[in-house]
C-alpha cells in the first residue's frame, strides 16, 4: 500500500504524530496488526489518548494541544512526503521516456 509506506517513512524520519496516527490507521484498516499495532502503541506513549463513546466505531484519538515544534514537524513530514512522491514519479517518468 503506497500510502502507509509513504506515511511510514514520513513518521520514521520525524516521529511526528499526524503521520505515525496516519500510518498506524491505513495498517490496521489493512489487517495489517503487525505493524498497526506498535505504531498505535508508540501513539499513546506520545501522549496520545484513545476516547471511547459508545461504540468501537465511535473510537478517536485525542491529539495533546500543538506547539510549535510539533506543528514544524508536521508541515516537515508533509513536505518531505511530497518530494519523496514527486521524486519517485519523476525517476519513474524518465524511465518509461529512455524505453521509448
Amino acid at each position: 500500500m503506497l500510502a502507509r509506506d509513504t506515511l511510514l517513512k514520513a513518521y520514521r524520519h520525524t516521529k511526528g504524530s499526524w503521520s505515525g496516527i496516519s500510518a498506524a490507521t491505513l495498517a490496521l484498516l489493512s489487517n495489517d496488526r503487525d505493524q498497526g499495532s506498535p505504531l498505535a502503541s508508540s501513539a499513546r506513549k506520545a501522549g496520545m489518548r484513545i476516547v471511547v463513546e459508545q461504540a468501537d466505531a465511535d473510537a478517536y484519538l485525542k491529539l495533546p494541544p500543538g506547539n510549535r515544534l510539533t506543528i514544524g514537524q508536521e508541515v516537515a513530514a508533509q513536505h518531505f512526503a511530497q518530494f519523496d512522491w514527486t521524486l519517485k514519479a519523476s525517476v519513474n517518468y524518465l524511465r518509461r521516456v529512455a524505453r521509448i
